[in-house]
């Protein structure tokens, strides 16, 4: 249910975004760091024996360009069971994405990820799990500083471990953890917004002159020689 909710929300802000008039001068470019939250589109296919080991959580954004991002994503998790060996769950996801289409506040960006999840316990039972994805991912800003995001896509989860029920899981089409949507807070402030950084003002407007203005000067000679004229 989630996943349709998901898609059905995402390719409603895809046709949002494809239909929307665009201004040619006032374009969204990101640029700078971000964090935020986020998760990996592989995490519904990055499971084991133990349960899930999907990337998701803290999000580290970096704009190399205005259209070109790396994306980090991190996690850990600690469970101490009575009366057995502390578990520790780690997650790393590496992306990059590139946009390939951008409105007033909106952008459309591809991208590719590689994420690994890991349970470490005793050594007979931790494991890892692989995940390789190419998500589209829709990014919008509400001002030069929040946006959200939601993406679709092709992923995949590997588990190289042997006797695993599941090694290998494809998904097209895939929306997962919170629906495919993160959130990020860019710390400068991206450009092309209204009242961003880059947004067009036009020319000043001419200051008009106050103040008293002296009458223009009459011309000397020519007249009426009774009036004080030089006529002759």
């Amino acid at each position: 249910m989630i996943k349709k909710v998901g898609l059905c929300a995402a390719l409603v802000l895809a046709a949002a975004f494809v239909l929307a008039p665009h201004s040619a001068h006032a374009q969204v470019r990101p640029r700078g760091l971000a964090l935020g939250a986020d998760v990996a589109l592989a995490a519904g296919q990055m499971t084991s024996a133990s349960g899930s080991l999907g990337v998701g959580g803290l999000s580290l954004m970096y704009w190399l360009s205005d259209s070109l991002m790396l994306d980090f994503i991190g996690r850990a998790a600690f469970i101490a069971p009575n009366g057995g060996d502390l578990v520790t769950q780690l997650g790393l996801g590496v992306g990059i994405f590139g946009v390939i289409a951008r409105g007033d506040a909106t952008a459309l960006e591809l991208g590719g990820r590689v994420s690994v999840g890991a349970r470490l316990q005793s050594e007979d039972q931790s494991v890892a799990v692989l995940g390789l994805e190419v998500p589209l991912r829709i990014e919008h800003w509400f001002d030069r500083n929040f946006s959200v995001n939601g993406q679709v896509g092709i992923s995949v989860g590997i588990s190289p471990r042997e006797g695993e029920p599941v090694p290998f899981t494809m998904d097209i089409g895939s929306v997962t953890g919170w629906a495919g949507i993160g959130f990020g807070y860019n710390f400068e402030g991206v450009e092309g917004l209204n009242g961003g950084l880059s947004s067009y003002q036009g020319p000043a407007p001419a200051q008009q002159q106050t103040g008293y203005q002296p009458p223009p000067q009459q011309q000397q000679g020519g007249g009426d020689p009774e009036q004080g004229g030089a006529g002759w």
